[in-house]
């Protein structure tokens, strides 16, 4: 049986019998949405506030994220060192004992996760940096369009020159090319997190860690980086029905999209625990153990191993 689907089968068990985990979740994403639009997006500052404010949200988000992988990550314990009988009867009271480990996970965990965190965001900027500057050209254009209200799109072209016209085709081009390029390296590194929390590698030995799990498990991280692939367009589908259908209407169906928003963020925080679950399972270290709950799980990783490879 390939790794997938026996990570499937021990994240669903974890995600459904601790709670806690998703609390945190809900909680970390209501505070970044409160916090973000008052701050950096929003206020009429210079670049340097602008750049201190981003600094500090994105250490914020860090001390967050490293409290929340460490619970993720004894929750992940507590399931495999479980006898087989506990294991169906995980309590409520276990699952919030899980609050323990968050204020000492940001004490022993801030500092990786925060160096991983920034390096993400620099290659992002400078992947989209080229865009942004294409963006500041092409923004007098977008305010003779708002200006003008025209819906027609044959009508929109009919303002712009033939130059314009290259510069917005040029604009689009650069920022699909760098959504790819960020989109490859985002899922290359997916892994980097369980890595510095389960087995404390720093964030550049994580990064080339969970770029080489996908040659020993290819098949498995194929499966895997669909679901979370399927899980982000949800989620988007979502926000955006939500922006262009829903803001207007009756409560019932804002109550509806409600639903579905926490039912897409339960399928994104299942997929980060089914990452935990992935690397304390099958690392790729010569020398690191990997997590079995008996001997017979451990003979079946072994046959896992060879067939996914």
């Amino acid at each position: 049986m390939l790794p997938f689907f026996s990570v499937i089968q021990d994240s669903f068990r974890i995600w459904s019998r601790n709670t806690a985990l998703i609390y945190v979740y809900l909680l970390t994403v209501t505070l970044l949405t409160w916090l973000l639009p008052r701050s950096v997006f929003q206020v009429a500052a210079p670049t340097e506030q602008k750049l201190l404010l981003a600094v500090v949200l994105t250490l914020l988000l860090a001390a967050l994220l490293s409290g929340w992988f460490t619970m993720i990550a004894q929750a992940c314990e507590n399931f495999y060192q479980a006898e087989p009988a506990s294991k169906k009867s995980i309590t409520d009271e276990r699952s919030f004992k899980l609050f323990t480990v968050f204020l000492p996970g940001i004490s022993k965990n801030f500092l990786s996760i925060a160096v991983g965190l920034s390096i993400q965001f620099l290659v992002a900027f400078l992947l989209y940096y080229p865009v942004t500057q294409r963006w500041i050209e092409i923004s007098p254009l977008i305010d003779r369009v708002a200006a003008t209200k025209l819906n027609d799109v044959q009508q929109v072209l009919t303002l712009f020159n033939d130059a314009e016209k290259n510069v917005i085709q040029s604009f689009s081009w650069q920022w699909i090319v760098s959504s790819f390029q960020f989109l490859a390296i985002s899922i290359l590194v997916m892994f980097w997190a369980p890595y510095t929390i389960l087995h404390k590698k720093m964030s550049l030995v994580a990064f080339g860690l969970s770029a080489k799990q996908y040659f020993k498990y290819p098949v498995s991280c194929i499966f895997l980086v669909f679901g979370f692939f399927t899980a982000g367009v949800l989620f988007y589908l979502l926000s955006l029905l939500g922006t262009l259908f829903l803001m207007n209407q009756p409560v019932g169906l804002a109550f509806v999209f409600v639903l579905l928003q926490v039912f897409a963020m339960l399928t994104l925080v299942f997929c980060v625990i089914t990452l935990f679950v992935f690397v304390s399972r099958f690392p790729v270290q010569k020398n690191a153990v990997a997590i079995q709950t008996n001997s017979e799980e451990s003979s079946n990783a072994e046959n896992a191993t060879d067939s996914d490879a």
